[in-house]
């Protein structure tokens, strides 16, 4: 029993003994993990801090040249802005080996209380700058002279091809290039130039034909041919600065960005005109001429003398030539014409000519005849006809009216109810008046002749049918008709 108490007492005592260490090792555990999470959590909202912190007060400033342009939280807002305006300008002027040649800084910079620009913001705001715009291209070089800036090899072969198609007046559209031959040595070279000196081949070639610096710096030519020799970006205007006043005997000089090469402008007015090419040129033109058509007349004893009818209308004829053309630096030394050839045959014009006799009935007293021929439709009733004093021959439209004596016209107008109407002033105050005309063959202050057509019986006016309605005035007087002329109603004359 002793033994056992004793080994009881034993276990009893570690029992103890090693549940106390347990309880120190657990107290120093959690001792530890209350320092860790202080250290943690403190480390935590440090860097919360600074994430805050940095995110709203720091960023980045740009410059172009020396020059701020904005802030940004976000560097690639700049970049990705630079680079769609650069292609803004490659798509505007299809020219794609150009870039932007400024000096660029972007920097960081506390921004917390600065505007901060987004990408479109950088678009538009670089737009509307007046940004170095460079091209990687080609100088042309003649003789080992430069003389021009062009954006490609093609560019510059293009411009050459036109200056020769301009030396010998080459219409595509009808000629053919047979040969050519340039004197000079022609080069091209890598060059670097401003976007501004860029020009279209059409001045190009002008320019190599006939050395004038005036095409080149003509501000309505290159409007024209949308080159970006202009103030303006795209859709962003640009304020142009006034240029200085330069003194009239002095040239302004615009230098080269890259090479310092001098353009002098149009101001300029000692430059001689002399190309810069020698070039002998052969061509084949096809050259139309007109076959001009031939007139034909016929008598025709159904129209009056001073009528005429046209039969048949006339058609000018067309013959086509080839000829080959020499040209020497731009003149003609020699054409000789290859073939020709009747493309179309012309038509003859046929006119009838009228013979019949166009006197009608004269007066009692032989001084005067009736304007027209045709029915005596009137003479006795209200109006202009009161007392007989007027006549009216009536017969088809476009029936000849002609001068009852000769005189001065002093009227050929619409006149009211008498329409177009005529009246001439056979002098000593003798006067004839002819109304309701379709169409006039005289003019005021024609001189007419008895028997002349001087109009076409027509129904102008107030008519109710075409006629020729006669007043005749001797003295200023208004006459009566049957005491002048032997007619009564309903003859035909």
């Amino acid at each position: 029993m002793e033994e056992i108490e004793r080994w009881w007492y034993i276990i009893n005592n570690e029992n103890h003994r090693l549940g106390a260490g347990l309880a120190d090792r657990v107290e120093s555990y959690y001792s530890t993990i209350s320092i860790r999470s202080k250290i943690v959590f403190f480390g935590f909202f440090v860097a919360l801090l600074i994430g805050v912190f940095s995110s709203t007060c720091f960023g980045y400033e740009v410059n172009i040249n020396g020059k701020r342009v904005g802030y940004t939280k976000d560097a690639t807002n700049f970049t990705n802005g630079l680079n769609k305006v650069e292609q803004h300008f490659k798509t505007q002027y299809g020219i794609d080996n150009l870039y932007i040649a400024e000096d660029i800084e972007v920097k960081p910079k506390f921004v917390l209380t600065k505007p901060i620009l987004d990408e479109e913001d950088f678009y538009t705001e670089l737009c509307c700058s007046d940004l170095n715009v460079n091209v990687r291209g080609y100088a042309l070089q003649i003789d080992g002279v430069e003389v021009g800036s062009f954006t490609s090899e093609e560019q510059a072969q293009k411009s050459v091809q036109e200056t020769v198609n301009k030396s010998a007046n080459l219409d595509v559209t009808k000629d053919e290039l047979v040969s050519y031959e340039i004197k000079e040595d022609i080069q091209t070279t890598p060059k670097t130039f401003n976007l501004k000196e860029v020009r279209s081949e059409d001045l190009w070639s002008t320019y190599l034909l006939t050395g004038d610096k005036k095409v080149m710096n003509n501000e309505e030519a290159i409007a024209n041919q949308g080159l970006p020799q202009l103030a303006s970006r795209g859709d962003f205007e640009v304020v142009a600065q006034p240029e200085e006043a330069q003194p009239e005997e002095a040239p302004q000089v615009v230098e080269n960005v890259e090479n310092n090469e001098n353009l002098v402008t149009e101001n300029d007015e000692t430059e001689t005109s002399s190309g810069f090419l020698k070039i002998n040129v052969v061509k084949r033109s096809i050259e139309n001429e007109v076959i001009p058509f031939s007139v034909e007349e016929q008598d025709d004893p159904n129209l009056f003398v001073g009528q005429e009818k046209v039969l048949q209308e006339g058609v000018d004829g067309q013959l086509e030539k080839e000829i080959e053309y020499t040209y020497q630096d731009g003149e003609v030394v020699e054409a000789n014409q290859l073939s020709e050839r009747i493309v179309a045959e012309s038509v003859k014009k046929i006119v009838a000519k009228g013979v019949k006799n166009n006197q009608t009935m004269r007066s009692k007293c032989g001084r005067f005849i009736l304007p027209s021929n045709g029915n005596i439709s009137a003479i006795v009733k209200p109006g202009s006809h009161a007392g007989g004093r007027a006549v009216d021959i009536a017969n088809s439209t476009g029936t000849p009216i002609f001068a009852v004596g000769d005189g001065v016209v002093t009227k050929a107008e619409y006149y009211g109810g008498y329409g177009n109407c005529i009246i001439v002033d056979m002098g000593n105050g003798d006067s004839y008046l002819i109304g309701h005309m379709s169409a006039f063959r005289v003019g005021v202050g024609d001189h007419v002749t008895q028997g002349q057509i001087i109009g076409d019986m027509g129904s102008t006016g107030n008519s109710s049918g075409p006629h020729a309605h006669l007043e005749l005035y001797i003295g200023g007087v208004q006459q009566v008709i049957t005491e002048i002329w032997s007619i009564s109603e309903g003859q035909n004359v």
